[in-house]
């Protein structure tokens, strides 16, 4: 019997055609729009709310989450470009990460362990290189700040794994 951590999550990915028909356009579209909208609210909840549609998306399809990552970011871009950086760095590339995960290995731990990594080193390179303060007053503190920063990444990522395992469990059962 293996551990929580060492289970493998077996979801019922669901499928659409690969090609981009009218029709999953018009969800591309969609899914974009919400995305956008949420991360350019400015509200620290709704800002955590960016990691799920991208991570769905790379789940449904890897070419439509690449997709939905791309138009957002291009959508921001013009639209708000404050929000750009930290939608690229740390949103966007964990929604990409937990997604990626997902398609890639089914072990919760490495799953978890995957997107911890990628989210840390974004919001690293948020931090030090384009000096954005994501983290609030503990961005000046280089030496402290990376403990911190693992342990949230890591809850992140773990909280986001849960979350998407539980909405396509849904959306499988919804679609039969």
């Amino acid at each position: 019997m293996k551990t929580y951590w060492g289970k493998e999550l077996y979801l019922e990915l669901l499928s659409i055609e690969p090609y981009f028909t009218r029709r999953n356009f018009f969800y591309l579209l969609i899914v974009v729009s919400i995305t956008t909208l949420l991360q350019m609210a400015n509200l620290p909840l709704l800002n955590l709310l960016v990691t799920a549609p991208i991570t769905i998306c790379i789940i449904i399809h890897p070419l439509l989450g690449t997709a939905v990552y791309f138009f957002v970011s291009l959508l921001l871009f013009f639209l708000q470009p404050g929000n750009l950086l930290v939608f690229m760095f740390a949103t966007g590339l964990a929604g990409l990460s937990v997604g990626c995960g997902y398609q890639l290995v089914r072990t919760r731990i490495v799953i978890v362990s995957i997107g911890a990594c990628v989210l840390a080193t974004g919001i690293e390179i948020l931090l030090f290189r384009f000096h954005v303060p994501v983290l609030g007053s503990l961005s000046s503190q280089k030496d402290e700040v990376f403990p911190i920063l693992v342990l949230i990444s890591f809850l992140y990522s773990w909280i986001w794994t849960e979350i998407i395992r539980v909405i396509v469990k849904n959306l499988a059962a919804f679609k039969k």
